[in-house]
């Protein structure tokens, strides 16, 4: 089939055959794909070879090849799992601190509870801090490692994606919409604590970003992501009585429209730079520390 120039792809590589045959799927043309020494080709009766070849070409017009992902160099193998080993170091200095009495300050660890626990009533009244500070707080040990391990090894892979600035605002956003929405489902004294709110948001925020990057019809890797977060859901945010499947649910879906923005916004501009990673980063710092600010205010 011959296609306008500057249309077809370089190469008749795997996606583009995937891609070709779905679109003639879709018209309902008749076709057949084969692989010689020469590479892949696709078949078509005569008398629809004109109509294949329209179909193609418009596709062709509509999804242009993609460009480089990322206009800015990606972090070097490894940096940004330091990062987030960092942080998770800084979150352990946390949690010791809030769990052992300072009688000097005259805070005691239920003190840090009453704080800033996620209660949904005093969320609902007007204290939305406390959808942030819940992320900081852990019922005990296990529950807090759990949180690390499994939050650290999803948002180490979207630093890779977006950078470590972008990846730890969309951790703190995702989790803070999550528990505000799950406060407003569940209403009266429900109580909540824990990182796996936005633990979920940043597997919904990695997924939905993955296929925007793709931007393409080839979903079987681009939907990868969101069907392992549905996975995970399945198989951590349903067990135990302690577990508050409404805070992993909301979370997971609070991040899918961030990602997908955030997604949209680097196919157009690029990951961005350093610069702007310290600016995000120090952005969910600051959120952060406005809502523990207020929450010892209060």
């Amino acid at each position: 089939m011959a296609l306008p120039e500057g249309c077809c792809r370089s190469a008749m590589d795997d996606d583009t055959v995937w891609d070709w045959t779905l679109v003639l799927k879709a018209r309902r043309v008749p076709h057949r794909t084969g692989r010689g020494p020469r590479g892949w080709h696709i078949l078509v009766p005569a008398a629809r070879l004109a109509e294949a070849v329209q179909e193609i070409t418009a596709f062709e017009f509509e999804n242009p090849p993609r460009a480089e992902f990322s206009v800015t160099p990606p972090l070097p193998p490894g940096l940004e799992a330091q990062g987030v080993a960092l942080v998770m170091a800084l979150a352990a200095v946390h949690f010791v601190v809030i769990t052992h009495p300072l009688p000097g300050w005259g805070l005691y660890p239920e003190d840090w509870l009453e704080m800033g626990a996620a209660n949904a009533q005093l969320i609902l009244s007007g204290e939305w801090w406390r959808s942030v500070t819940a992320l900081t707080l852990h019922a005990d040990p296990a529950h807090f490692l759990g949180n690390a391990v499994l939050g650290g090894v999803f948002v180490a892979c979207l630093c890779r994606a977006a950078g470590s600035g972008t990846a730890w605002l969309l951790f703190v956003l995702s989790g803070m919409l999550g528990n505000l929405a799950n406060a407003w489902l569940r209403g009266g004294g429900h109580v909540s604590v824990g990182a796996s709110t936005a633990v979920f948001g940043t597997v919904g925020a990695l997924g939905a970003l993955s296929m925007v990057r793709e931007g393409r019809l080839d979903f079987r890797r681009a939907a990868a992501p969101v069907v392992a977060g549905l996975a995970l859901l399945g198989m951590l945010g349903t067990g135990g009585e302690r577990t508050d499947l409404g805070a992993h649910l909301f979370g997971f879906l609070a991040g899918l429209p961030l990602g997908a923005l955030c997604g949209r916004l680097i196919m157009q501009l690029g990951i961005p730079d350093k610069r702007t990673q310290w600016v995000l980063g120090t952005l969910a710092l600051a959120l952060m520390t406005l809502s523990w600010s207020l929450a010892l205010l209060n």
